[in-house]
């Protein structure tokens, strides 16, 4: 779900993660206790996240994400201004990495991984016209 009027892209690329955070963290009513609460992380991390002084790990970045009610593109802006790579890129290597695997088991394997990625995902908004 995103957070009201969406941030420019373009804008977000260009503030550093703990702004983005703050902002997302704002936007959406939060004290940084809260949303501390709401990821299950200590509120002195997230403002030393806020302020630059720590790199949230990717699992955190996701869990904020979650409990900041971020769109895929959102947490996607979030993830790369944490240094990350963001989720599109993540799956598209799972996938290319699949497609090029022989071996069964780590074929199981990594289906696995990309079925609990897919779950993860905000499902996009899909419209039929009658």
């Amino acid at each position: 779900m995103a957070l009201g009027p969406t941030l420019d892209t373009a804008l977000a690329r260009t503030m550093r993660l703990g702004e983005l955070l703050a902002y997302y963290r704002t936007t959406a009513g939060y004290s940084q206790n809260a949303l501390a609460r709401r990821a299950a992380i200590d509120h002195s991390l997230l403002h030393r996240y806020e302020l630059g002084e720590r790199r949230p790990s990717r699992g955190r970045t996701l869990a904020l994400a979650r409990a900041l009610g971020l769109s895929q593109a959102e947490t996607d802006e979030l993830l790369q201004a944490a240094g990350l790579a963001p989720e599109s890129e993540q799956l598209r290597q799972l996938i290319v990495s699949l497609a090029r695997c022989a071996d069964p088991v780590r074929l199981r394997k990594g289906q696995r991984l990309l079925e609990t990625a897919l779950e993860t995902l905000t499902p996009p908004v899909v419209q039929f016209d009658d």
